[in-house]
């Protein structure tokens, strides 16, 4: 029985839940792969959660290279924080000291 939200549904509140930039839930929260975590996946994006780092969103167009390479299953681990805009784009840190970059701001 689950109690309150999880790290996760925060994180998802915050990026404003179904009208927000991820848009609605279409995979409901369950563990990854590795059973390392946990993951959710929304129209346009996901968000991963490892305990001992917290929950982060990728979304647009790195996470659609994120996903090319096998999200948590690929070389490049979690996320291990949220998209940050920067000068050329956005970037998207990931736990095997890989960044993922996308070149033009993202509005999907």
């Amino acid at each position: 029985m689950r109690r309150g939200p999880t790290p996760i549904d925060v994180l998802y509140a915050l990026t404003g839940g179904p009208n927000g930039f991820l848009g609605p839930q279409i995979l409901r929260e369950g563990p990854t792969g590795d059973r390392r975590g946990t993951f959710a996946m929304y129209v346009h994006g996901g968000i991963w959660y490892l305990p001992a780092r917290g929950p982060f969103e990728v979304h647009g167009a790195i996470f659609n290279r994120y996903r090319e390479l096998r999200y948590t299953d690929g070389s490049l681990g979690y996320p291990i924080a949220n998209e940050a805009r920067v000068r050329d784009g956005w970037v998207s840190r990931v736990e095997h000291g890989s960044k993922l970059v996308a070149p033009n701001p993202i509005d999907d």
